[in-house]
């Protein structure tokens, strides 16, 4: 293979760092379901309630997610991304010592929140430093990060609850937020911060009305939001 053509199917180390960052939070949220009866017995709560752990840190993202990447658009990317990986290392750590279910439940909510503030980020930065040609390439890789926790980290995850307990299991994700703060600020580029958008105009599709294709007649099972 010629050297151009290698240098072009490179991948830039920064877009594995976002991938790999991408990779931690997906599997620190869901690798909960995999130590749940033993998390839940020590504890002193059912397996429904310990499940909620999950819920929580969905949703808290969920309702975060929006927020934060108003608060902190005109925040420099890398140093946000820094701040908040280190704020989810700091979540996961203390969250291996909880004794107690809502202690634990606010430290995911902690967590849920740093990774709310990285992913929308995350993803922005790789639209700015893409090139042209492959932003869609580099944007699916990114997001193919949370998948891929599916199929590696939750079993890895529950692998590592299951011989060393629940609590090295949430060891594991600060390891791996650890292992994705460094190779950021490793790697990441200094990338100047998206103009603001106010939340308002962020929320304002969920407002509109279904419209129906041409093909659909007017029938409303056939219709979809624009």
């Amino acid at each position: 293979m010629p050297i151009d053509v290698r240098r072009r199917a490179r991948l830039p180390t920064w877009l594995l760092a976002l991938v790999f960052t991408t990779f931690t939070f997906a599997t620190d949220d869901y690798v909960i379901a995999g130590v749940l009866p033993a998390l839940s017995a020590d504890l002193g709560v059912s397996e429904a309630v310990g499940g909620q752990l999950v819920t929580g840190f969905s949703l808290a993202f969920a309702l975060a997610a929006p927020v934060a990447s108003v608060v902190t658009a005109t925040w420099a990317r890398r140093g946000l991304l820094t701040w908040a990986l280190a704020l989810f290392v700091v979540a996961n750590a203390a969250a291996a010592f909880a004794g107690s279910y809502a202690l634990l439940l606010g430290l995911r909510v902690l967590a849920a929140v740093a990774a709310a503030a990285v992913v929308p980020a995350a993803y922005a930065i790789t639209t700015s430093l893409a090139p042209a040609e492959r932003q869609g390439r580099y944007l699916a890789l990114v997001m193919g990060g949370l998948t891929a926790s599916l199929t590696f980290g939750v079993p890895l995850g529950t692998w590592v609850g299951g011989a060393f307990g629940w609590q090295a299991t949430f060891g594991l994700g600060a390891l791996l937020g650890l292992v994705a703060l460094i190779a950021v600020r490793a790697t990441l580029p200094e990338t100047p911060p998206a103009p603001a958008m106010p939340i308002g105009r962020r929320l304002a599709p969920l407002a509109r009305p279904p419209r129906c294709c041409s093909a659909c007649s007017g029938s409303s099972r056939s219709c979809w939001a624009a």
